[in-house]
């Protein structure tokens, strides 16, 4: 009987009955918060970050909270699957680091500058009071970047799937059920229970899956709709408009001001003919403008600071390279002329310096 009771001493000694401590919540927040920057960068979805679709499922449960597998391994002396998946990803941005900047994307360096600021300012008024931002700003100035910035701060304060979403427009989108089945799938994901044929059951269960999120949804690209003579541009304006007025979420749209030029045309004699829509744009209407040296800014446009600062952090040094980088900005395009010659002449040179700048855009 002693035997037998000091072998079950040591038994209950080896097998710890207390369960093992939650996953690391520090170590889980800091991988979540890399996977989002590296998401910023573009040029990567979760799937290349996952091996397969159970990988993925996975991932995407992991990121929602590690606690959601058991903290008991399979066999003794194994790792948790949630201490896999870090690892795993933890070893994925190792060589990623190893790699360095990779030149063939467009934005894989994050620099904030004054338009930054402008849009995340635009997308909380449009998120809290749920209503239309209509932000105007040239091409190539930052927007679509500043949008990406607003949705990793979202993601990484509130969750990885938190109620910010954003639809790129283009030439494609030409009718209702095309742009609903864009804001859809971004709400709801490819599984969701609505029949894709139908606009008015994609519309229905948008409004079911957003009421009461305070959610924000980002139109990229708006200027595709300019063009109102086209058949469906005025009603997929509209369709966009009566999600805002339903207080489903608030709606950022971010083109080059021509939408708004145009409804302030109106049609022919008419020119209140677009009233409606316009009285829900002007209060909380954003302009912002290109680098214009010498001239009074007021925070609606480029600085000269924007501009260095964006230049420096792809590795431009030097006053005659600076020089460069600012009389390029100068031009329509801004920081999109910059990056496109510093990606140039990486890839064409294998230098930055004022003579290999030059072959790539002659001043």
């Amino acid at each position: 009987m002693l035997h037998e009771n000091t072998q079950a001493l040591a038994h209950a000694d080896y097998f710890d009955p207390a369960p093992p401590p939650p996953f690391d919540s520090e170590r889980w927040k800091a991988i979540r918060n890399r996977l989002i920057d590296e998401l910023a960068k573009g040029g990567k979805t979760l799937d290349d970050f996952a091996p397969d679709e159970y990988e993925l499922g996975r991932l995407k449960i992991w990121l929602k909270s590690p606690d959601s597998f058991p903290r008991f391994s399979r066999r003794i002396g194994d790792k948790t699957m949630a201490e896999e998946i870090a690892d795993a990803m933890e070893a994925r941005f190792a060589e990623i680091d190893r790699a360095g900047i990779d030149y063939r994307l467009r934005c894989p360096v994050k620099v904030e500058t004054t338009l930054t600021h402008a849009l995340i300012e635009g997308a909380e008024t449009a998120r809290n009071l749920c209503e239309w931002v209509d932000f105007c700003a040239a091409p190539g100035l930052g927007k679509t970047e500043a949008k990406i910035e607003y949705i990793a701060r979202m993601r990484k304060a509130e969750g990885f799937f938190c109620p910010v979403w954003s639809i790129d427009l283009d030439q494609s989108c030409t009718n209702l059920k095309d742009v609903l089945a864009l804001i859809a799938r971004q709400i709801m994901g490819e599984d969701a229970n609505y029949d894709p044929k139908s606009a008015f059951a994609m519309s229905q269960a948008i409004i079911e899956a957003t009421k009461g999120r305070r959610g924000l949804l980002f139109v990229d690209e708006g200027q595709n709709l300019a063009d109102m003579l086209k058949k469906m541009g005025l009603p997929i304006v509209d369709m966009l408009r009566s999600f805002v007025d339903k207080g489903c979420f608030g709606i950022v749209y971010l083109g080059n001001g021509e939408i708004y030029r145009r409804l302030c045309a109106g049609t022919g004699k008419n020119k209140n003919a677009y009233a409606q829509l316009l009285s829900r744009m002007v209060d909380f209407r954003v302009e912002f403008g290109g680098y214009r040296p010498g001239q009074p800014n007021n925070g609606k446009s480029l600085t000269k600071a924007d501009i260095l600062a964006v230049a420096n952090a792809w590795g431009v040094v030097g006053v005659e390279e600076e020089s460069y980088c600012l009389q390029v900005a100068k031009e329509s395009g801004a920081l999109r002329n910059i990056t496109n010659v510093i990606r140039y002449s990486m890839e064409r040179y294998g230098s930055l310096d004022i003579k290999c700048l030059k072959m790539g855009r002659a001043l």
